[in-house]
């Protein structure tokens, strides 16, 4: 169980593809609980998840580096009430679902998210654009994916990008 958590100014990049979120979990049952966490200004993702299946409910991600949510390998994932708030000129996704290139295994990577707020902030004309994935979500990898009742504010950026058959 991990209740009424913060977690501030973490994560790292070690090297291409190896990364240290601000929250990682591999493969957690239904047993465990994620409530009232916060991750505010990770070097990396705010929260990614790699299989298991996870319901976790009050998320907020503030200042992500790169996604505030990740979701891959095949997790089965389920998250009520969120608010995802990007850096400015910085950041990637605010939303990332994939399979890490094992899109033809099973299970693949499930998700919904219910009641949700996700802005990407415009940034200065002498700025780039946040989002390096080009989009403030991106669904790629055959990933299976429900949105209910959310807000997805990117005034800079594309709000959906699909990337891969059978998304």
């Amino acid at each position: 169980t991990m209740k009424y958590v913060q977690i501030r100014y973490s994560g790292f990049v070690l090297g291409s593809n190896k990364e240290l979120q601000s929250l990682t979990a591999e493969s957690i049952g239904t047993g465990t609980t994620l409530e009232y966490i916060q991750s505010h200004n990770s070097s990396d993702d705010g929260v990614e998840f790699f299989g298991g299946a996870i319901n976790m409910r009050y998320y907020v991600a503030t200042g992500a580096d790169d996604d505030s949510l990740d979701i891959d390998t095949g997790a089965q994932a389920n998250i009520q009430f969120a608010l995802l708030i990007q850096r400015a000129g910085k950041g990637d996704a605010l939303m990332e679902f994939d399979s890490n290139g094992a899109e033809a295994d099973t299970p693949r990577s499930t998700m919904q998210i219910a009641n949700f707020t996700a802005l990407q902030p415009q940034t200065s004309p002498d700025n780039e654009a946040s989002g390096g994935d080009l989009a403030a979500t991106l669904f790629r990898g055959n990933s299976d994916t429900t949105l209910i009742n959310g807000i997805i504010a990117t005034p800079n950026n594309e709000c959906v990008r699909m990337n891969g058959s059978g998304t």
